[in-house]
């Protein structure tokens, strides 16, 4: 009988099926908010890459893996909720999947500025072109274009443009009781990340999921100093999942920024999500 504890393929897998997912879930509330170049800091939903970890695994070919996730977020200004956040990925082949994934958000940061509505979306394709278990890395490419919602514009023509692409690498080291992660790109709304994260099971069925994202701005001005923005900062998160079956999962986690907090940084935030995958044709076969 194996080892209980044996890592599986990828646990990320199971927490983030879609790019821009972050690490454990898809932190799609997070944002770096280093990316804006406004006259005023508003507290808009600036999408981020914090959090922003993937496996170079692939979904089989012919597969859909969905994901629902809800988040808590809590700011120095403000709290934000996303119920819910939608992902879906499917395989084209045995090296490469397409993903997209929306969130329905709530932000609350004072009277002058509640919305609530679609967030930001993310469509993406992933290359896996080395595998981890026949080298001794695995390596993927995953181009991802990212459309901002209207919170994320609410800066108008002073922030962020509306379609913005992300360029990542991402690197994955399996071993017999854990795997290794890191990612590092470029976001063309100008800012860098890096990322790394691990993730074991700790009894059968049962895992556990860490990682770190340090980005930074490339458009830092004078007016984000005035209003005491950072240029770059530290995101931590750990996370824990379970397996019910092949096919379902459950997963939560939490997470903050860990170095000095501006008014985009994160003070906590929760996750909670499901993951169910299926055949498609297996859906095809059954109408019939």
């Amino acid at each position: 009988m194996s080892d209980t504890r044996k890592a599986p393929e990828s646990i990320y897998s199971f927490f983030r099926p879609i790019p821009l997912l972050a690490c454990l879930v898809y932190f799609l509330t997070c944002r770096a908010g280093l990316a804006q170049d406004q006259a005023v800091p508003l507290p808009g939903r600036v999408a981020t890459l914090a959090f922003f970890l993937d496996s170079v695994d692939t979904v089989e070919p012919q597969a859909i893996l969905f994901s629902n996730i809800f988040t808590y977020r809590r700011a120095p200004d403000g709290k934000e909720l996303d119920i819910p956040a939608v992902a879906v990925a499917y395989g084209l082949n045995r090296r490469v999947q397409v993903d997209f994934s929306v969130p329905y958000f709530h932000s609350d940061y004072g009277p002058d500025f509640r919305l609530s509505g679609i967030g930001d979306r993310f469509v993406s394709t992933k290359i896996r072109v080395l595998d981890p278990d026949s080298h001794k890395i695995g390596l993927a490419f995953d181009p991802t274009l990212e459309i901002l919602g209207k919170s994320s514009l609410a800066a108008g023509p002073q922030g962020p443009k509306k379609y913005n692409f992300v360029l990542p690498i991402i690197l994955q080291k399996n071993f017999s009781y854990f795997n290794l992660y890191a990612e590092t790109g470029y976001i063309t709304r100008g800012a860098l990340f890096a990322c790394v994260g691990a993730d074991g099971a700790l009894v059968k069925r049962l895992g556990l999921a860490v990682n770190i994202l340090y980005s930074r701005s490339t458009k830092f001005t004078e007016v984000s100093q005035e209003f005491g923005l950072l240029k770059s900062r530290v995101d931590a998160v750990v996370g824990i999942y379970y397996i019910v079956n092949p096919h379902f999962s459950l997963f939560t986690s939490g997470g903050r920024t860990i170095s000095a907090i501006d008014q985009n940084g994160t003070q906590y935030i929760v996750n909670f999500g499901i993951n169910l995958s299926f055949k498609l044709r297996s859906l095809i076969m059954r109408d019939k």
